[in-house]
């Protein structure tokens, strides 16, 4: 489930000396915590050892934007809200090809609005680290961004959800977007193509969620029991069936990571094409390993991506607090496949 996230993230290119600096703001959520705790959050395939050791390298650094230093530090520096956690990556091997055609929806001097397609990683993870939208678009703005101006990540889709994604351009914007979806003031709403012929015409999952205990993949969810786990609730109601899918509008209250993938699945309906929670764990990791879909996997999928799409979002304007709603259709490959089906 696409979840909210509480961090903003800058990336630039040391063309010189051939090296990557990856700038994580520490904001509220954050404020007190170690450095290097800190950094496990965000480097997820890192050991807090390799953290530690990479502090105490040098390669990464402490920048209080309010005294305007760079400081070396310690693994046990305590972090405050607007420090930048510098990380010095050196040059990187060729990443994995995406979809860098985005559009688009909304643009103003606040506030930047994307729909964006179903192969693209919004910020660096992984092997992903300039192929990511972020740093296209401070590409394709290079001007503005050269200027100083920049795109603040207020929340976050994963990389083969498509649909609308909502930036900040300054980070007083962000701030109070970020606040916005912490209150649960952002109405989303997505659109899920499932296996299976669901009856209903409407139904509620309200099932806690946790890590997958018996999944070799780290990060899968999983549903458990009340009172473990974290509390998810999400809406469905059908909007088309065919002979093999059904479509369904999703309209999750809480922002649990995978929460409409999790959820569908744990009704016996899981999203198409959903290498994770579809199969089993095998083809997950087969395609995190080599980053390419097989012809068998391709059959088994029957969607090179998973059939997920965030359709609407519905927030308060920064500037203003004038309601604001941005929509995005059904993207055509997965409308196609439905019409194909009848």
């Amino acid at each position: 489930m696409p979840g909210e996230n509480r961090r903003h993230e800058l990336i630039h290119r040391d063309g010189q000396e051939e090296t990557f600096i990856t700038t994580h703001l520490v904001d509220d959520s954050h404020d007190g915590w170690r450095v290097d705790v800190f950094l496990k959050t965000k480097l997820k395939r890192k050991s807090r050892n390799f953290i530690q050791t990479a502090i105490d390298d040098g390669r990464i650094l402490l920048n209080p934007r309010s005294l305007g230093q760079t400081p070396r530090l310690k693994p046990s520096t305590t972090l405050q809200i607007g420090d930048e956690v510098q990380v010095i990556t050196d040059k990187r091997h060729p990443e994995p090809a995406v979809d860098f055609g985005y559009q688009v929806l909304f643009e103003d001097d606040h506030i930047l609005v994307i729909d964006k397609p179903g192969n693209l990683p919004v910020h660096p993870a992984g092997r992903f680290f300039f192929n990511t939208l972020l740093s296209r678009l401070r590409t394709d703005r290079k001007e503005s961004y050269e200027q100083g101006d920049d795109f603040y990540l207020v929340h976050r889709i994963d990389r083969e959800t498509s649909g609308v994604l909502l930036i900040g351009k300054s980070s007083a914007t962000a701030g109070n977007l970020v606040a916005q979806f912490r209150k649960h003031q952002v109405q989303k709403k997505y659109l899920a193509l499932c296996y299976g012929v669901i009856e209903q015409d409407e139904f509620v999952v309200d099932k806690s969620m946790s890590n997958d205990p018996v999944s070799s993949v780290r990060l899968k969810m999983a549903v458990c029991s009340d009172g473990e786990g974290l509390t998810a609730y999400t809406a469905f109601r059908v909007l088309e069936r065919s002979r093999r899918f059904t479509l369904v509008e999703a309209m999750p209250r809480t922002g649990r990571q995978h929460q409409i993938r999790v959820h569908l699945a744990s009704c016996g309906h899981p999203v198409v094409g959903d290498k994770l929670y579809a199969g089993i764990d095998g083809v997950f990791l087969s395609y995190l390993n080599h980053a390419m879909v097989t012809p068998e996997m391709s059959e088994a999928l029957i969607l090179k991506r998973h059939g997920l799409h965030a359709c609407e979002l519905s927030f308060f304007h920064p500037h203003d607090g004038t309601p604001v709603t941005v929509k995005s259709p059904l993207p055509e490959e997965i409308a196609q496949l439905l019409r194909e089906d009848r």
